[in-house]
């Protein structure tokens, strides 16, 4: 049985070629830079964030801290293992292969639940619902979490769909519960804040803006403030 030559495959599919192709959105230099660069197709990308090294053929994604090559692309959009992932791309270039896949597998979509995985609401400084972040589970093919977030406001009280948060008035996970608190930790996420609060241990978090701070998970809120006057760090 033949095998599919990787490096043939991957020479032939570039990924200011196949990017396109997967998910629409046009690739473009970035100024001053080698880089292309694009909208990620995984998170709403208002400015283009999905950075292409061309001379390496590698991708990222900083926001949503993914990456590689062309191979794990068309793995995370076509919700393809590897060997099927290989097979669509040597299709795609017109490649002989013989590796007993046959045609092209179809994507598998994530099949959403009837009850999510776990929601989190984000509220003002008087208790006023403005957001939800809810967790629907993972994508059994790419391990990604299914996130959905959405506003307060419209029919039945939320709006929802791709770039609904544009405009919205930054709040911190758990304001209500911040007045008069002198220090608190910044999460990488709205469950790790439940666990610190559950310790009596003060700490939010920001919908699309948790990153990692000095390399450690948490680090003391310092800097900045919210809408609120809470103090926080991005």
């Amino acid at each position: 049985m033949a095998l599919i030559d990787k490096d043939a495959v991957k020479r032939a599919n570039r990924l200011e070629d196949v990017i396109p192709a997967l998910t629409g959105h046009a690739v473009a230099r970035r100024n001053g830079t080698r880089e292309l660069v694009t909208r990620c197709p995984w998170h709403d990308d208002q400015h283009p964030s999905l950075r292409v090294n061309v001379e390496k053929q590698a991708w990222r994604c900083d926001p949503c801290n993914i990456g590689g090559d062309v191979f794990e692309l068309v793995q995370r959009c076509r919700h393809l293992t590897f060997p099927e992932a290989l097979a669509w791309l040597a299709d795609r270039a017109g490649l002989p292969h013989g590796n007993g896949h046959g045609p092209t597998p179809p994507a598998r979509p994530f099949v959403r639940p009837e009850q999510p995985e776990r929601e989190h609401t984000y509220t003002d400084a008087q208790g006023t619902p403005t957001a939800k972040v809810i967790v629907w589970g993972r994508d059994p093919q790419t391990g990604a979490k299914i996130v959905e977030q959405q506003r307060a406001g419209g029919p039945g009280g939320w709006l929802k769909g791709r770039g609904v948060m544009g405009g919205w008035p930054r709040t911190v996970y758990g304001a209500e519960r911040l007045t008069g608190v002198p220090g608190l930790a910044i999460c990488a996420g709205e469950k790790d804040c439940e666990s610190l609060w559950r310790l009596s241990l003060p700490a939010t978090t920001n919908i699309g803006r948790r990153k990692k701070v000095a390399g450690r998970r948490y680090a003391a809120a310092r800097g900045r403030r919210d809408s609120a006057g809470h103090h926080f760090r991005r």
